[in-house]
């Protein structure tokens, strides 16, 4: 390991003559040097911590995934295990759950964009049109409550949002370390 470099002091404010400037040049330059060769053996160092730790951690993330991929498909099949209007349930060793995703504005099938933009603007809801003539899902969005979704059909449109599934580990009821096998 390497030991602490102690701090700079500059004892003159000032360089007054050239060979003064080539003196403080070249300890620049070396100063330089040291600096890069700290930071290759730390890249270094680093890299061999995470080869070290690589394997073991994609192996954990193919575990986590897979099994996380079968809590949500049983979790499909039984939607009856979430108590009324909840998304999530409380475990023992964790919450499990469906996110909602961010709503996003769709085309219908058979629905070209030129013909959502005549239809929006012929309804004059708002302001969905963009002056560059395409249409502006985000104001679509913003407004999605004044609009009932049989209107958004008539035009060609649906608003969506897809949900995900998750596990949240209850961290504050697990052991305090966790050992890692190196």
């Amino acid at each position: 390991m390497t030991k602490p470099r102690s701090k700079v002091s500059l004892d003159k404010p000032e360089i007054e003559t050239q060979e003064e400037l080539l003196a403080t040049v070249a300890e620049v330059a070396r100063e330089m040097l040291v600096e890069r060769d700290l930071k290759n053996a730390l890249d270094t160092e680093l890299q061999e911590v995470r080869d070290k730790y690589q394997a073991d951690l994609a192996a954990a993330s193919g575990f986590i995934e897979r099994k996380t991929e079968l809590v949500a498909e049983y979790c499909t099949q039984h939607p009856d295990l979430f108590p009324k209007d909840r998304k999530s349930l409380d475990l023992t060793h964790a919450v499990i759950g469906f996110r909602t995703g961010t709503p996003k504005v769709k085309l219908l099938k058979r629905w070209k964009m030129e013909a959502v933009l005549a239809a929006v603007k012929a309804k004059k809801w708002f302001d969905a049109n963009r002056t560059t003539e395409e249409l502006d899902k985000e104001v679509i969005i913003a407004n999605r409550g004044y609009v009932q979704a049989e209107d958004l059909k008539s035009v060609g449109l649906e608003i969506s949002q897809a949900e995900t599934f998750f596990i949240e580990p209850k961290l504050e009821d697990q052991p305090a370390g966790v050992k890692v096998s190196a």
